[in-house]
Order: structure tokens, then sequence, then C-alpha cells
């Protein structure tokens, strides 16, 4: 066991890491590198993601049906590494777009993926998947940091002694071939998971009955998971609250460099500020949830993420953007502890990697329709009105969990 949860966490490390390299930068190196504007930036995501959107429940379907989900995870990433060389060698808007689609459709299995082997492990075992999780956050700030710190370089004192260190890279070599790096090591890691095997606990099986009878008479799986109201009422709730923050996140990037002005540093210690509480509190996480009350994470969670944008929609201050970015640990218990609890209780076992591959394609839809109004935001107005918008979003997403009665059914039935 002690071998598979350290590759489990090492895995997730590496994974975030990928993504926090290439997804904290990839808006930056659009617009000044490729020199894009907010708008073709905004048309990139969308296309792509919406590409993605259609994918990526194949990858759910074929991993449910075959259980070869270590095989895909290992197709995914591989994939992922040829890809990401052709986006790093093409230079126009059109190219651009069609490497993007190409690299969102390849990659799209690698966190659903890993999510549905990592949960199912830690189910059959009995450990806290927000133990293992919290690798991943080391691993995003780390990639992101890295990233930073290769363009830039970096300067400190410690102990009366000086060290310096000039950045070696532009962004793009530093983005790309940090992110490459990476994804290869997480598919030297993906030969050494723990094996194949779907877990079921008592409440889904008991819970999947009535959607077992309705397989069995020819519906699709897809139709069935999309006609539970329980989990489509989750994906709208992750929709406007978590996935939108961090669709304004991408932005954040070209608000602190463009619009104030900072160096591309400034990206890796944001990382930091962002990060830094995940680390020290996310393996608590089961423990606040059961201490304060699934709904009552969900209300700290939201309120966190209304000050947070609220502060960014303001200020001109890095150091106060950086300090208020903190409060991300919230959203992020409220995720692991909470969005995907939930989707393990109310989702057939059989049904989980599809499951997690719909979320991910909802939360793709969602970053391809903000990410082209906020791009639009962004070049027409300004960034602090793209993060004005976040906020009214986080409003709508604050009064449906007030009124939320699946939230507290869901709380009621977990403390049985």
């Amino acid at each position: 066991m002690k071998r598979d949860v350290w590759i489990l966490k090492l895995l997730f490390l590496v994974q975030l890491a990928a993504a926090g390299a290439f997804m904290n930068y990839i808006n930056l190196y659009l617009e000044q590198v490729i020199e894009l504007t907010g708008s073709q930036i905004g048309l990139v995501q969308m296309v792509s993601l919406i590409f993605l959107v259609l994918v990526n429940p194949i990858w759910g379907l074929i991993a449910d049906k075959t259980g070869k989900y270590n095989l895909l995870l290992r197709i995914s990433l591989l994939s992922a590494v040829f890809v990401a060389l052709m986006y790093f060698h093409v230079h126009t808007f059109a190219l651009i777009v069609v490497v993007a689609v190409i690299f969102e459709c390849v990659r799209a299995g690698i966190i659903p993926l890993s999510e549905v082997i990592t949960t199912n492990y830690c189910e059959r075992v009995g450990y806290d998947f927000s133990k293992v999780r919290v690798f991943g956050s080391i691993g995003w700030m780390l990639g992101g940091m890295l990233v930073g710190f290769l363009i830039d370089g970096m300067s400190f004192d410690f102990a009366g002694i000086q060290f310096n260190f000039d950045g070696m890279f532009n962004l793009g070599l530093a983005m790309f071939g940090t992110y490459i790096v990476f994804r290869l090591i997480g598919l030297g890691l993906a030969f050494f998971m723990p094996k194949d095997q779907v877990v079921a606990s008592d409440e889904q099986d008991n819970g999947a009955s009535e959607d077992s009878r309705v397989a069995k008479s020819g519906m699709s799986d897809l139709r069935i998971l999309l006609a539970n109201k329980r989990f489509m009422f989750i994906m709208f709730l992750i929709a406007i609250s978590i996935t939108t923050v961090d669709t304004a996140n991408g932005y954040s990037a070209m608000h602190l460099v463009t619009t104030l002005g900072a160096q591309p540093s400034i990206i890796s210690w944001f990382m930091f500020a962002a990060v830094m509480p995940e680390i020290i509190f996310l393996p608590f996480g089961g423990f606040l949830t059961r201490k304060l009350g699934f709904k009552n994470v969900y209300y700290i969670a939201i309120m966190t993420m209304l000050v947070r944008i609220g502060v960014y929609s303001f200020t001109t201050s890095t150091t106060v953007f950086l300090v208020v970015s903190m409060v991300h640990v919230f959203g992020v218990i409220m995720h692991v502890s909470g969005n995907i609890a939930y989707i393990r209780k109310v989702v057939p076992a059989g049904q989980m990697a599809l499951a997690f591959t719909v979320m991910s394609s909802i939360v793709a839809l969602t970053r391809a329709i903000l990410g082209f109004i906020f791009g639009w935001i962004y070049e027409n107005t300004s960034s602090f009105m793209m993060f004005r918008v976040t906020g009214i979003i986080l409003i709508v997403a604050l009064l449906v969990v007030m009124r939320s009665k699946s939230l507290s059914d869901f709380e009621a039935s977990s403390a049985r």
C-alpha cells in the first residue's frame, strides 16, 4: 500500500506541475510571443475547448467499457508530449487553433483518469484522497514557479549572503519545455500504478439499482448519467463557481504583467501565494468538511472567492493581489472534499470514469464560453471589468448554494 500511495502522490505532483506550467502562461505566451489579441486568445480557447467537450466523454466511455484506465492514461500522456512539441513550433493564428484543438483532445484523459484510478484505490484501501491530491497542489505551484524563474531568474538574500539566478530561457521554451519534462516523468510513473480496479460503495450500489435496470433496457450510459439530477446539479455548481474563477485566473498573468506592469516573475509568486495554503490545509480537507458541515464548506468557499475576485476587480497593488490569492485554498477544499465526494456518492461505480470525463467536458465548455467572453472584455474594456463580471457569476453561485436542497440532502445522507 505504501508504495502505491507514493506512486499516486508523485503522479499527481508531476501531472499538476505540467498543467501549472502550461495553463498559467499560455495566454501570456499567445499575447506576447504569438502577438494575438484578447479576442483571438479567447477564440483559441473556445474552439479547442468545445472539441474537448465532445472528445472527453469518449475517454470515459472507453475506460469504463474496457477497464483499461492505466493504459489509456499512458496513451493520453504520450500523445500530449508529441502534440506539445507541435504546439511549440507553430506561430500563425490558424495553425495555433488547429494544434490547440488536437492538444486539448489528446490530453483530455490525463486528469480525469488519474482521479478515477486514485479515488478508486483510496476508497478500496480506506485512504483519504485529499492527502494524495495535496501533492497536485505542490506540483501546480512547482510548475508555475519554475517557468517564471526560468524566464526571469530570481534574487534573494539569506543570512547576509546574496543569491542570484539569471533567467535562461524565453517564455515559449520555458513553458513548453517544463510541460514536456513533467509529462514524460508522469508517463514513467504510469507504468507503476496500482492495477485497474473498480470499487463500489454500499450507497453507490443502492443508488445505482434503478440506473442499472434502465441500462439493461438499452439506454446509453451517457444518457443515464445526464439524466442523473443530482449529478447535473453539482456540474452546474462547479461551472458557476470554481470553474468561473479558474477561467478568470487564466488571464491573471496578462492582468499582472500587461495591466499592472509587473515582471513575468510575479507569476511565480502569485502561484506561491495561491497554492502554499493548499499544501498546508488540503490534507485536512476531509476533517474540515466533517467538522464544519458539507454545505458550510460551500458557503465559505464561495464567499472567499467573492472577496478575492472583489479585490482583484479594483486593486492596482500587486502585493494586495498576491495576499488575497491565499484564500484560493477554500475553493480547492470545496472541490476535493466536496464535489468529488458528492460525485462518488451519486454516480454508479460502473460510470465513474464517464462521470469524471463528463465533469471535465462541462468544465471545458464553461471555460470555452467564459474564456471567449473574458478575452473580449479584456480587449475591449479592461481586465478589471473581467473580474467584476466573474464576481456577478459568483453571486449567482452563492444564491444557488443558499437555496439548494441537494446539498442539504447530501449532508444529511453523509451524517447517517
